[in-house]
């Protein structure tokens, strides 16, 4: 990431990375009691902060969301229409920010 970053700062090139969060962390957070399920979001967060990346973390939203058990297909946990919807109503604000619109 941090080479991304570097190219992305010396071309002026606005990048912004999203910050996916797994089927588990949504749909059954508190299936593993012993696993910190905020773990990967923190280690990505800082390690972003530190190379000066921007990046949108989506968990929050995804967990609180009216349909969270309809995001992911449950056989192959990639996202459904209403994920791939959420995502992007999540990402337009920012993307257009960034851009300049």
């Amino acid at each position: 990431f941090r080479l991304i970053a570097e190219f992305s700062n010396d071309a002026e090139i606005p990048i912004l990375v999203l910050i996916i969060p797994d089927h588990l962390q949504v749909i059954a957070p508190g299936v593993l009691a012993d696993y910190d399920f905020y773990r990967p979001q923190r280690i990505l967060k800082k390690h972003f902060d530190a190379i000066g990346l921007k990046y949108l973390d989506i968990l929050a939203d995804f967990q609180t969301a009216r349909d969270r058990d309809r995001l992911y297909f449950r056989e192959d946990k990639h996202w459904t229409r209403e994920g791939h919807a959420l995502a992007a109503r999540l990402v337009l604000p920012m993307a257009l920010q960034m851009t300049g619109q």
